[in-house]
């Protein structure tokens, strides 16, 4: 069996800043994965 990988599922609505949110996350992740 292989070994399980982390992942996180963001959902909503359509305009309800996922994208901006995965963006931020991405932008001040200040070294950390």
């Amino acid at each position: 069996m292989a070994a399980r990988i982390p992942a996180t599922v963001i959902t909503g609505f359509l305009g309800a800043g996922k994208t901006s949110l995965i963006r931020h996350m991405i932008e001040n992740n200040q070294g950390k994965r």
